[in-house]
């Protein structure tokens, strides 16, 4: 184990209890070969890159971050914060172990009180005199710190005590083989035992002559995952309007994740249109989203998902305008540097299962194959949400003002099937033939739009004339259905 502390402070009030520090805890016998400190002043050689950048990229690697505060608030940034603020709120935004140290004076800056009164409705602090008094009590955080760290397994890599291979799910199983992009991994299948395959992916782990599975094990391939009290399910649930008001469609999964991932697809497109264009005479569905879009969002809720907070689950909200994921647990990286940092895992193990699949395979990748899936379609670029305890993303439907499709704006010959002359019965038999490969005759059109026989075969025969669907017979039935 490594840590690596980053010392923020005015520097020219605090240089003596700066290098004392670091001097200090280099030599420290027990926490020498644990620890590394961050000072600005000893370790940037160079002002290129820029020294905020320097900075702001230490302070959110760093694993404490711990503030010194005396009389001077600091020379003003451009942020109009002292850069001592500034590293604060960068750490903050992605991590949580941040200590304040305070020297005790009668007088201070108006703006060093201010961040003083700030960070007591945030956190604590601790008072000091003299900097060997600092040192007893930065040593006494550091040690705490690394007693919380050996003493817990991350999540999903604890193992079940009271698991064995009889709670694999084989139907879980199978259907992960069936999303793998790894074929190395696919092979094994075959001539390795389940056992092995599931100590490779670290889903579980053989003691002695007993199979027990790992949370992540259990997350993917378990029969009955809550008797482990594991916060696992999707709440879906589908919305009349912009609000949560009236509620369409309700649905729970408390499955293993390959077919949690079935329940999520299936609800989708339960509760999402497709509109019909004619290209060229030719008709082409246009979803309402992009469930490419939409799956990479609920697997990276999953896979970044804080497993530890109680009482919480990941909500997929649909409404009439919009989609919202919801993951409990925030972001571990800044919301602005999403897709364009390397990615942090909160869930390693977790990942790693999914890295095989079609759905991880180039790691840190997601968040920008969402964005393109949008834009492929000529929908807004999600929107990220980084709160205090989740994180969501927002899809925005369409409105009437957006793009078609990139492939389908290579020319201008498309045209709206209303302004072709369909009827609105006409334009529903057509969605339903096309996106739900229903096959209609006269009855079951008459009967679904209370027309009689003679008007429904004059519609339906009419789409045929227009080369949207075609037509077979199967003895005295004509059957109107999708071209093939």
């Amino acid at each position: 184990m490594s840590i690596k502390i980053f010392l923020s402070s005015n520097f020219s009030e605090f240089i003596e209890e700066r290098l004392f520090i670091k001097k200090s805890l280099a030599e420290d016998p027990l926490l020498k070969n644990w620890i590394t400190i961050f000072l600005f002043e000893e370790d940037v050689e160079s002002s290129s890159p820029p020294p905020k950048d320097i900075y702001v990229s230490e302070v959110r690697n760093s694993d404490i971050y711990i503030g010194l505060l005396g009389y001077t608030y600091g020379n003003i940034t451009e942020e109009g914060i002292s850069a001592t603020e500034l590293e604060y709120n960068e750490y903050k935004k992605i991590k949580s172990d941040y200590f304040f140290y305070v020297k005790r004076m009668n007088k201070r800056e108006k703006e060093t009180n201010e961040f003083i009164k700030r960070i007591q409705q945030e956190t604590t602090y601790t008072t000091f005199d003299s900097k060997e008094e600092l040192l007893t009590e930065i040593k006494k955080t550091i040690i705490s710190y690394m007693n919380k760290r050996l003493s817990s397994d991350p999540f999903d890599e604890s193992i079940i005590k009271n698991s064995s291979l009889d709670d694999v799910d084989i139907t879980s199983y199978e259907r992960y083989f069936d999303f793998l992009s790894n074929q190395g991994l696919k092979s094994l299948k075959g001539y390795r035992e389940k056992t092995e395959i599931l100590q490779y992916l670290h889903a579980g782990v053989l003691m002695g002559t007993t199979f027990h599975l790992t949370n992540a094990g259990a997350l993917f391939f378990s029969n009955n995952i809550k008797k482990y009290n594991i916060e696992h399910e999707i709440k879906m649930v589908r919305f009349e309007g912009k609000d949560r008001l009236t509620i369409i469609d309700y649905q729970e999964s408390h499955a293993p994740i390959p077919i949690l991932l079935d329940d999520v697809e299936n609800f989708f497109k339960r509760n999402t249109r497709h509109g019909v264009i004619v290209k060229g005479f030719r008709s082409v569905s246009i979803p309402e989203y992009p469930f490419e879009a939409i799956r990479e969002a609920i697997v990276n809720a999953i896979a970044h998902k804080d497993y530890t907070i109680p009482g919480d689950t990941i909500t997929f909200y649909i409404y009439s305008n919009r989609i919202e994921i919801i993951s409990p647990g925030r972001s571990l990286v800044p919301v602005e540097d999403l897709g364009n940092v390397s990615p942090i895992h909160r869930n390693e193990t977790l990942c790693n299962i999914f890295r095989y699949t079609e759905f991880m395979e180039h790691v840190g990748t997601g968040i920008s194959r969402m964005k393109r899936a949008m834009d492929d379609e000529g929908l807004r670029q999600p929107e990220f949400y980084n709160f205090t305890n989740n994180f969501r993303v927002t899809f925005w439907g369409r409105n009437g003002t957006e793009e078609l499709p990139k492939e389908l704006t290579e020319d201008n010959d498309f045209l709206d099937l209303k302004k072709i002359g369909l009827k609105n019965r006409q334009i529903k038999a057509l969605e339903l033939i096309l996106n739900q490969s229903q096959r209609l005759n006269a009855k079951s059109y008459s009967n679904m739009f209370n027309v009689s026989q003679p008007t429904a075969s004059r519609d339906l025969n009419d789409l045929v004339k227009r080369n949207l669907i075609t037509k077979e017979k199967e003895g005295k039935t004509t059957y109107f259905k999708k071209i093939s």
